[in-house]
């Protein structure tokens, strides 16, 4: 009985070393390397307010502190119209990715199918000050 316990808690151990979970990318440490625009768009308030932002164009590579490489690829850049906030519409740019035109890779080195997890690391957003100020947008 002994001898079953013993062997079940090494099986366990070895499955949880070896989870999915440990090889998984981590965000900490990810370098995005490419090129960022720094730009303003006007907000329509009731009085009209520059607003400072950032967005990701060109072709971009993604490392590791190693320099493994996680991702590279391309960001399209689009108008983006916000007609529902503010005094009045007003739009400014906007980065987005084009699976085609990116490739992800794994720990060892093998390209991969990109999971949601992947996705989310490379799809980075409009970055304002006031995102910034309240914690909700990544780094560059």
């Amino acid at each position: 009985m002994k001898k079953h316990l013993v062997i079940s808690i090494i099986i366990l151990f070895a499955f949880f070393i070896n989870c999915d979970s440990h090889s998984k990318w981590s965000p900490d440490d990810i370098t995005a390397i490419g090129n960022v625009i720094d730009t303003v768009y006007i907000w329509c308030g009731a009085v009209p307010t520059e607003k400072k932002y950032s967005y990701r164009t060109g072709k971009w590579e993604f490392r590791n502190k190693k320099g493994a490489l996680f991702a590279a690829g391309e960001y399209d850049v689009y108008v983006k119209k916000i007609w529902d906030h503010g005094a009045c519409e007003y739009e400014y740019l906007e980065n987005s990715i084009d699976l085609k035109k990116w490739q992800f890779w794994n720990l060892q080195g093998d390209k991969i199918e990109p999971t949601e997890y992947e996705i989310t690391l490379v799809n980075f957003k409009v970055k304002n000050e006031d995102s910034i100020n309240k914690g909700l947008t990544p780094g560059y």
